[in-house]
């Protein structure tokens, strides 16, 4: 005897459809989260790389700091060269500038930026500006400006080097730095406000570590930028 043939029914296949469709949305939120995560750690990374070239820089300056202003070349040109950019200006080297960039950064800088031979690349990032900003600088005797010397900065596990700000002006240029405000050499803390990944950002801090951490997580008590967490001065 034939067994009589068992049939879903309406009830069972909307069930099954939902259960398909349930699972798809789960997949597809995990693959999108996991993108924006390995985005977050590109961008954690381009400020490791940045932070072990400021070291470099620094052990070969006599613990100086990069800074920009006073006809000095922008902080990021003065560690280039310790990225592997022999010769910013150079002809192709634009890609070479990608460390700079935070693969999330999708603003497009004005026109005149992108028409202009002087700016060689976009830049996501920007220096602290209570800890290099030159009017901070010490000044000698003879009232000439000095930088200021990475050892001389207490408190390196909380202190802000570099931070996130994905600012439209922000480009790395060729030749000297006349302005020394111009976007991406330096901000003040609320320029990390917005948080751009998941409402966090990546922070690089002068003992060399990266922190993911957002803007309420840091503070400005007196000349430099903390993370809350860690200060005993807090």
């Amino acid at each position: 005897m034939k067994k009589p043939k068992k049939f879903f029914t309406m009830a069972e296949l909307v069930l099954a459809a939902s259960a398909t469709l349930l699972s798809s949305s789960i997949c597809c939120a995990f693959i999108s989260k996991a993108h924006r995560d390995a985005q977050a750690m590109q961008c954690a990374e381009n400020l490791f790389a940045m932070g072990k070239a400021t070291f470099q820089y620094a052990a070969d300056h006599k613990d100086d700091l990069p800074f920009a202003g006073d006809g000095h070349d922008s902080w990021k040109l003065q560690i280039a060269p310790y990225l592997g950019i022999k010769d910013p200006a150079e002809k192709g080297t634009t890609g070479k500038f990608k460390v700079f960039h935070c693969p999330l950064d999708q603003n497009q800088p004005p026109r005149y930026m992108n028409e202009d031979p002087f700016y060689l690349g976009k830049n996501s990032y920007c220096a602290n500006l209570y800890a290099i900003d030159v009017k901070n600088h010490d000044k000698n005797t003879d009232g000439a400006i000095t930088t200021r010397k990475l050892k001389s900065i207490d408190g390196p596990d909380t202190v802000l080097l570099y931070a996130e700000n994905h600012d439209r002006t922000n480009m790395v240029g060729a030749g000297l730095s006349v302005n020394w405000n111009r976007g991406g050499e330096y901000a003040y803390p609320a320029a990390a406000k917005k948080g751009y990944h998941q409402g966090k950002n990546n922070y690089l801090l002068l003992d060399g570590g990266v922190e993911f951490w957002t803007f309420r997580d840091t503070v400005y008590p007196e000349d430099l930028w903390f993370l809350k967490y860690g200060s005993t001065d807090l």
